[in-house]
């Protein structure tokens, strides 16, 4: 009986180090074929693999250059100037922009977009300049609803060349499904709007219309 414990403990023993061993076998078969797959794939796909490469780089190029022609196209900016009675409103813009206004002793409408005006209702502008013949904090209240329900974020705003005037400045979704951005600023009894509902040039916005932007309070 003695004898026959050690010899099924001796069968433990070595079935171990077999079971490991078959393990790392088929491991490291299973590496080798993973391998050679791979090195077949690419092998018979390099051609492919390299031309998608170039193409890619070709365009990515391609629309850099595209992108700096752009930016180079819009200097030098030209220069707006408004009516005294208004404000004496000035701002630079792209020189490839073109506006269109209407104005009267009391109120403004001007806007702006890339290229040639479109008289159409459901244009959207990159620029939007009005002067509204209301006060500030009225204006301001017509959207403290976008602001609650998130779909818009209100901050603070300063112009560079007029940091006295305090302002709201309201970015997100507007209505009809607009994204932009619209700034208030108090103008003596009346308020000064500007505002860009086209995202794509919201950074000329940014960059060259706000920064430039000065009237008389």
């Amino acid at each position: 009986m003695k004898i026959a414990k050690n010899e099924v403990g001796s069968f433990n023993v070595l079935l171990i180090p077999l079971i490991i061993a078959c393990l790392l076998f088929f491991a490291t078969f299973g590496f080798a074929v993973w391998a050679y797959l791979g090195m077949k794939d690419y092998k018979d796909n390099v051609d492919q693999k390299v031309q998608t490469s170039v193409t890619v780089a070709v365009e990515k190029k391609a629309t850099e250059k595209d992108n700096e022609f752009i930016e180079k196209e819009k200097l030098p900016t030209r220069t707006y100037q408004g009516a005294t009675v208004l404000g004496a409103i000035t701002f630079n813009y792209p020189k490839t922009w073109s506006g269109y206004f209407k104005e009267t002793d009391k109120d403004l409408i001007l806007t702006m977009q890339q290229g040639l005006v479109n008289g159409d209702v459901k244009t959207l502008y990159p620029l939007k300049v009005e002067v509204l013949n209301s006060g500030y904090d009225v204006n301001v209240k017509t959207f403290e609803a976008n602001v609650k329900s998130g779909k818009l974020k209100a901050t603070a705003f300063r112009l560079a060349k007029l940091p006295n005037i305090l302002g709201t400045r309201f970015d997100g979704e507007f209505p009809n499904s607009i994204k932009g951005s619209v700034v208030l600023l108090p103008q003596r009894e009346k308020t000064l709007k500007i505002s860009s509902e086209y995202e794509e040039t919201l950074i000329d916005f940014n960059n060259i219309i706000l920064p430039s932007l000065t009237f008389t309070p």
